[in-house]
């Protein structure tokens, strides 16, 4: 699977099994795979075939109403042909002349100076609620809770759980877990899907 934004992307072998649905938000946690869908940001869905070096790819793609690519699922070699073309066959849309009607996506403001629109007790409250967690996973929980992306949580909580670094450092710090053997988790994500 792959999911990816303007910045990232990340990639992942596994198989789609222990899918938890609600409504338009769902999970799928399955040994490499962990994965949280946002449905209500799906919009399209295409099954794609692309020649490559290997042979033939046989992919799922999913998108937004502004045409951008959400997720992708591309099917193992090894995956039985019957099996694509039984999901292909249930899924295939009717009318394969339909036109999408893709929309404009608004463009994302700039987060600016975040400090400046939050008042100082807010930002107090934010530090001594993150110092209280007890686990990285309740991180959400807190954002919701005050109301916060995840880059406004971490610029109120400041050093020395969260500081400025440049955007070239990643892979000097990517290097370094590597050559450290240190265990990372590592996030992508876009509207549609938050890939861990």
């Amino acid at each position: 699977v792959r999911t990816a934004n303007r910045c990232a992307s990340i990639e992942q072998r596994g198989v789609f099994a222990g899918v938890r649905m609600r409504k338009t938000r769902g999970r799928v946690v399955s040994g490499a795979l962990n994965l949280r869908l946002f449905l209500h940001h799906w919009a399209f869905g295409l099954a794609v075939f692309t020649e490559t070096e290997r042979g033939l790819e046989r992919s799922l793609r999913f998108f937004d109403q502004g045409g951008d690519e959400l997720h992708r699922i591309v099917i193992e070699p090894d995956t039985p042909l019957r099996t694509f073309r039984d999901l292909m066959r249930r899924h295939t849309h009717g009318d394969q002349a339909v036109r999408l009607p893709m929309l404009p996506q608004p463009g994302v403001a700039a987060p600016g100076r975040l400090g400046a629109t939050r008042t100082p007790p807010v930002a107090a409250e934010v530090r001594v609620a993150w110092e209280a967690l007890e686990s990285t996973r309740h991180v959400s929980s807190l954002r919701r809770f005050f109301g916060l992306s995840h880059l406004q949580a971490l610029h109120l909580v400041g050093q020395p759980y969260a500081r400025s670094v440049t955007v070239r450092s990643a892979r000097r710090i990517l290097e370094r877990a590597a050559d450290r053997e240190c265990g990372i988790l590592i996030q992508v994500g876009n509207p549609g899907v938050l890939q861990l």
